[in-house]
């Protein structure tokens, strides 16, 4: 078995975890689809997979980039070559779209002896509808192919269905991020959530303030080594790119105002105290933007009109967690600002930061998502929340938000009520 091959193992097993306990339907033998798809009949016979394969779809643009890539899956997986045509003929698989099949991203496939269809009620649905076919092709080549007859309705059980990758501690290369967003999408999830900015690193090129990636971008680890990389503008593009044609919306999340201090040690300025700073090696981080000066706003202003230029997705992420009590305790300028607004505290000065950036953002048509500490001072009901305390989601629904369930679930650690021990510690036990 090859790497890839071992890497989807793995990763379908993590998201088996996930996603199988939300499905209704009863797993059928030989048949390993994740997610289990909402209603799947069984038939009677195979479909043989063989040379000159037919594939047929609509002449628009993006149904034959679907079909170019089912072509390219079937032949790295398979060897079989195939052709896209105009109109089915013979023993082909066929696409195409029909608007009699109700709901968003919803398709029906049906794989019969002589042939293959998938229709959808969007090109959302054809993709997916490709990405159930390609689960149901041999991980690894085989003398004889074959797909057994089945007739599967599927369609979304939520609309957003997100995985998301820190590369603030620990950075990525393009090519890995690709190869996320490829598993995300065999696997149906369709929201990649780029943290892009924390205390420990800045990962976004911004024209306008170029420190950002010439100082926050890099670090000095425990073991003396420098640690860091940026992505640039252009390859921010091209993952947009790459994430839109496999159905992923790519969400970035620029970190406010808290976790802010690989931008603090760029430009010290934009802190309530101007002190110098380091881009943090390790955990925690005490530093915090200045919800006061103009400076501040019209620097965060900068870095937000850059980003949304960049990425098409109607939101953008700001964090906004983990701010504590004493955040702004010691700006003077910030408590007075707070007593001349009547503002309760340092949890009404948090309110009233995002509150600032929430309304610029919708002057740029953006809606704002920011973790659940969003809630405390009061937030209005056009953010959403992204709920990481369970506590917090019955807060924010009864506030009138719309909700992003987030439950601290991560990949690289296990579960542990003493410390956060990592996956290799498991091992090592």
């Amino acid at each position: 078995m090859n790497a890839d091959a071992r890497l989807h193992q793995v990763f379908a097993g993590i998201l088996a975890c996930l996603v199988l306990p939300l499905c209704a339907t009863t797993a059928h033998a030989g048949l390993a689809i994740v997610p289990q798809p909402q209603r799947v009949v069984m038939g009677q016979g195979v479909f043989g997979l063989e040379p000159g394969l037919r594939i047929s779809a609509p002449a628009d643009a993006r149904a034959q980039w679907i079909a170019r890539f089912l072509g390219r899956a079937v032949r790295e997986r398979t060897g079989v070559e195939s052709e896209v045509v105009p109109a089915p003929a013979g023993r082909a698989i066929t696409l195409r779209i029909d608007p009699s099949i109700h709901g968003d991203e919803a398709y029906r496939l049906d794989v019969t002896p002589t042939g293959i269809a998938i229709a959808a009620s969007d090109d959302r649905g054809l993709f997916w509808g490709v990405q159930t076919l390609r689960q149901m092709l041999p991980l690894q080549r085989e003398p004889v192919v074959v797909i057994p007859a089945v007739h599967i309705e599927d369609w979304p059980r939520y609309p957003w269905r997100g995985v998301m990758l820190d590369v603030s501690r620990h950075f990525y290369p393009v090519s890995f991020i690709e190869k996320q967003i490829d598993l995300m999408s065999y696997y149906k999830f369709d929201v990649f959530h780029w943290h892009l900015t924390d205390d420990q690193g800045w990962r976004i090129q911004i024209k306008r303030h170029p420190g950002l990636i010439r100082v926050g971008a890099w670090r000095t680890g425990a073991d003396g080594k420098r640690h860091g990389g940026y992505y640039t503008q252009r390859q921010i593009r091209e993952v947009v790119d790459y994430a839109s044609k496999r159905n992923v919306m790519v969400l970035p999340e620029i970190e406010m105002p808290g976790h802010t201090t690989a931008a603090i040690a760029a430009y010290p300025g934009i802190s309530c105290s101007g002190k110098p700073a380091e881009v943090l090696a390790g955990r925690g981080g005490t530093y915090r933007v200045d919800c006061v000066k103009p400076a501040t706003f019209r620097f965060l202003e900068d870095v937000l009109d850059e980003v949304v230029a960049l990425f098409p997705a109607p939101y953008v992420h700001i964090g906004s967690d983990e701010v504590p009590a004493s955040a702004w305790s010691d700006c003077a300028s910030c408590l007075e600002l707070a007593r001349a607004n009547g503002l309760d505290g340092e949890a009404g000065l948090h309110s009233y930061f995002v509150r600032h950036i929430q309304q610029y953002l919708a002057r740029h048509g953006k809606i704002m998502i920011g973790w659940d500490e969003l809630l405390e001072g009061g937030m209005d009901a056009n953010a959403i929340v992204e709920v990481w305390h369970d506590q917090d989601a019955a807060d924010a629904i009864a506030n009138g938000n719309r909700i992003i369930l987030a439950g601290p679930f991560y990949l690289d650690h296990v579960a542990a009520s003493v410390d956060d021990r990592t996956l290799q510690d498991l091992y090592r036990a």
